[in-house]
């Protein structure tokens, strides 16, 4: 948890899109807790749109291969934005396609 005290809190993010950037780097291999990485889904769903989802698909997805459990936060997240928008459903369903097909490393 210092990990993510320290990336959000080193310095105060210039845009929204950097934060996004600095959550995602949050569900990255070197965080493995689970609190933490449930805190971080947390705050990507306040604040990521349906069309940000879509834009940034394959980081979610890659994201996924880090979680010790099979229906954690992230997959919930995934999964309730895919019902709630097409678009992102189809972005969702061909970046698992490329990463399933990729061994993974997609």
């Amino acid at each position: 948890s210092w990990w993510f005290c320290g990336a959000l809190a080193s310095s105060e993010p210039q845009n929204h899109h950097e934060l996004v950037g600095r959550l995602l780097l949050l569900l990255s291999r070197r965080n493995r807790d689970r609190v933490l990485r449930e805190m971080v889904v947390r705050q990507l769903e306040a604040v990521l749109s349906d069309e940000e989802c879509v834009l940034y698909a394959s980081q979610l997805v890659q994201a996924t291969k880090w979680d010790a459990h099979d229906f954690n936060a992230l997959a919930r997240f995934l999964l309730r934005k895919a019902l709630e928008s097409v678009g992102f459903a189809h972005a969702l369903y061909w970046q698992l396609q490329v990463s399933v097909a990729g061994g993974g490393e997609a």
